[in-house]
């Protein structure tokens, strides 16, 4: 009984052991914090204020996030421009001064300030959903919010939700064991790694790397486009436009996709786009797509807006081509919309 003990004893120590020096390899690879609720609802969670960062799955990256839980190196209480969205937005793949709020705060340091609240999994319509809540958080309501999107297509589901307040609440987890869990660096890289393809590998199935058959997706897979939703979304817009003073921007950053003979396309649905477009102006909200200007870099610079040396070509996240590409357009947007 004794010796049984011991060697299960042995077993558990030689397990710790192990998780701490795999822990601590992980560290220079893929250090993230627990996002935690957000009390003031304006996003579903944010990162630990005033925690550190350290990402090398796509490039490499590294930063602090301020004491709000965003990715800013200080807070601005009452920014003139809120820029809103995805985890594109929030811009942990780059380094913080890459970002494209970071180049736009740049290019505007003299005119407006610049506070980028993008949150992972915030997608348009969850940022939709929210935008009341942050239009109200700061004492002087910002000039601009910039909503980021790399999606243009319109669910019923969606807008009935952020019209009628009702939008699923992403739960965070950072009590308990599986907060507990999260803390240790070996086994977030884990969770991470099963979460964005290896579980697939180990299973043998095939991961979608984004290229099908290198077609541009111009049927949604079918799906059924409602073009009253679009309506109802943009109406929406604009009443909060009227009555809180400010201006949108909505930044729609599709994926570029090579063909054979070495030129790009954007991927993205006609349809939609067309869509998009045209509620947009019949609502007068601004509405800037990087389609051109990204196939614009790739031509004269042979730069491709998303994906990593450590990844798939054109796949991923923002790079710091495409975030600096992005922080231009929208300097020159704004400057458009004054002048």
């Amino acid at each position: 009984m004794k010796k049984l003990f011991f060697n299960l004893l042995k077993i558990i120590s030689a397990c710790i052991v192990s998780v701490i020096v795999l822990s601590i390899l992980c560290l220079g690879y893929y250090f993230i914090p627990v996002h935690i609720e957000n009390k003031k609802h304006n996003t579903d969670f944010t990162w630990t204020p005033n925690s550190i960062w350290i990402k090398a799955t796509e490039g490499f990256s590294y930063g602090r996030f301020d004491a709000n839980g965003y990715n800013n190196k200080k807070i601005i209480d009452n920014p003139d421009i809120l820029v809103l969205g995805s985890s594109h937005t929030i811009g942990t793949q780059v380094k913080q001064e890459e970002t494209f709020s970071s180049v736009l705060a740049t290019k505007l340091k003299d005119k407006y300030t610049v506070y980028n609240m993008g949150m992972d999994n915030h997608t348009l319509y969850k940022n939709s959903a929210n935008l009341k809540k942050n239009l109200e958080l700061f004492k002087k309501t910002p000039k601009y919010v910039i909503l980021e999107t790399y999606t243009l297509y319109v669910l019923e589901d969606d807008v009935n939700n952020i019209i009628g307040d009702t939008y699923p609440f992403i739960q965070s987890y950072s009590d308990g064991i599986i907060g507990t869990l999260q803390k240790i660096p070996f086994f977030r890289l884990m969770y991470f790694q099963l979460t964005h393809g290896l579980s697939e590998k180990l299973l043998d199935k095939k991961v979608d790397n984004g290229l099908k058959n290198n077609l541009v997706n111009d049927d949604f897979d079918g799906n059924i486009i409602e073009i009253e939703y679009y309506d109802k979304l943009f109406s929406y817009y604009s009443e909060l436009e009227n009555d809180y003073n400010t201006k949108f921007i909505i930044m729609y950053h599709p994926s570029l996709i090579m063909k054979e003979d070495g030129s790009v396309v954007g991927n993205t649905n006609s349809k939609e786009l067309s869509y998009f477009k045209y509620y947009a102006n019949k609502y007068n909200i601004n509405f800037l797509d990087m389609t051109n200007d990204f196939i614009n870099m790739y031509s004269n610079e042979y730069h491709l807006p998303h994906g990593f040396n450590t990844g798939l070509l054109g796949s991923g996240h923002l790079n710091k081509y495409g975030h600096e590409k992005i922080g231009i357009a929208l300097y020159e947007k704004i400057l458009e919309m004054e002048n």
